[in-house]
């Protein structure tokens, strides 16, 4: 069975530091920086990343802060992106701004188990203007619920479309920058797929039977996921139906 339901997430708030953003001159404006939608959080610090809105889309701004500071940041117009529990990326320490760009992935980690973090949409903020900005965070992950069936010993799984790292802008193209991301049976959080989720299995042992599945569904953040595949002799099966609920509506059908 493959269930798909809306949800969101419990997820823990990783705490940044340092970061600074002013400028004294008197085209500066002061910002009141707020955030909600993060339930069941407990830490109170986030990383608010401020992009030039020019063709470059430089990060201008990586800056950690607690809901209520207020920040003093320079005349102009940016794209503001907040996360929480982002620590499993490549993200630089507060204050450093280098190789971060709106249109990149932030990698992930090598060797490093995805978080279930939480980002806000990108936000078009101009100063002076703005005096307060709310980041409205939700999952940027995903959950796949994965149940192996009479499946031999040792047999190794991967999300094989997977992207690389995490989009920023929230989008992730059919050709964005993937990976092979290790599966196990039970709970694995995964990043949005730009595609349908491709399964990718290896039987031990030299000669084994190695092939991909096709789950029929895109990966989408704030979802859960859950599937059951079966071995068979000589490989893996999925026959199994989705079912879809989505504010209210429900719809139902064939995934193999």
């Amino acid at each position: 069975m493959k269930q798909i339901v809306l949800t969101c997430l419990a997820l823990g708030v990783m705490a940044g530091c340092g970061g600074e953003f002013s400028d004294e001159a008197t085209t500066s404006s002061p910002v009141t920086l707020l955030t909600k939608g993060a339930a069941g959080t407990s830490a109170d610090t986030h990383r608010l990343l401020a992009f030039d809105k020019t063709p470059d889309k430089n990060c201008v701004l990586n800056h950690a802060f607690a809901s209520g500071d207020v920040l003093t940041v320079a005349a102009g117009s940016y794209r503001f992106v907040t996360l929480a529990d982002a620590d499993c990326f490549g993200l630089p320490a507060a204050g450093t701004t280098e190789a971060i760009r709106f249109d990149a992935l932030l990698t992930l980690k090598p060797d490093t188990p995805l978080k279930a973090v939480l980002a806000s949409d990108p936000a078009e903020i101009t100063y002076p203007g703005t005096t307060i900005y709310t980041a409205t965070l939700k999952p940027a992950t995903c959950l796949l619920r994965l149940t192996l069936a009479d499946a031999p010993e040792g047999l190794v799984l991967s999300l094989k479309n997977m992207p690389s790292g995490l989009s920023l802008s929230g989008v992730y193209p059919a050709d964005v920058a993937t990976t092979p991301y290790p599966l196990q049976p039970g709970d694995n959080l995964c990043l949005p797929t730009g595609a349908d989720a491709v399964v990718e299995y290896r039987e031990p042992g030299e000669g084994s039977a190695t092939g991909t599945i096709d789950l029929g569904i895109t990966f989408e953040a704030g979802y859960i996921y859950s599937t059951r595949l079966q071995w068979n002799e000589g490989g893996l099966s999925l026959k199994s139906k989705v079912e879809i609920w989505n504010k209210g509506d429900e719809t139902s059908g064939e995934a193999s």
